[in-house]
């Protein structure tokens, strides 16, 4: 196998897919069907606050347990996670770091049926050098993707949305690239947390790494 010029591994949610609405509408639903009073639901705010954290104690504060709601929020996630969207200019983006050498990747703690869904129905299957789902040490997935393609560390970038993404990049001895217009955590926040660098925009990423 022929050594690519790096590696640039993608988080879905708040980086390729704008689904940061539907995730909330659909939290907020899953408690309302256990009886959490509309008064005492999360705002826009508080979700944001929580959303790198597990979510057994998130879920456990409003009296629910998570392994219950699990199987109602992946239920209503099929209706409201229809009206997700591409970013803009991404598709564009990761072509464009094909085409210069780089391989391409998705790291996801998404559920494989819904990720697998997501990526035939935006055809951006073949964009992506490997597909990782499911729970999982992020940081041992991060690191295991570069020695599957032959990618040195130093070669290798996770561009995330979270603080915890940026995290795991650093745990994972990699560069992580923090998008800070797709979870609304500003720059301060992710580069505190390890971001090597932060992106507003796509093309802003291929500006950095296809120079």
């Amino acid at each position: 196998m022929i050594k690519p010029k790096g590696l640039v591994i993608f988080d879905m949610d708040g980086v390729v897919i704008d689904s940061i609405n539907e995730y909330f509408i659909t939290l907020r639903s899953t408690l309302e069907e256990f009886g959490v009073p509309m008064a005492m639901l999360p705002t826009f705010r508080t979700f944001l606050e929580s959303f790198s954290n597990p979510p057994q104690p998130f879920y456990s504060q409003f009296g629910v347990a998570w392994l219950e709601a699990e199987k109602v929020f992946r239920t209503l996630a099929e209706i409201h996670f229809r009206t997700e969207v591409l970013y803009s200019g991404v598709v564009e983006a990761i072509k464009s770091l094909r085409s210069v050498g780089y391989k391409t990747a998705i790291v996801s703690s998404g559920y494989s049926d819904v990720v697998k869904r997501r990526l035939q129905c935006f055809n951006l299957t073949k964009l992506f050098d490997i597909v990782v789902t499911d729970k999982f040490n992020k940081a041992q997935v991060l690191r295991s993707c570069a020695q599957i393609l032959l990618c040195p560390s130093h070669l290798t970038y996770f561009v995330g949305g979270l603080w915890s993404d940026m995290r795991d990049a650093r745990l994972a001895e990699i560069r992580g690239v923090g998008f800070s217009a797709g979870h609304g955590f500003m720059r301060p926040v992710l580069i505190n947390a390890g971001a090597e660098m932060c992106v507003d925009t796509h093309e802003q990423l291929v500006e950095r790494l296809a120079a």
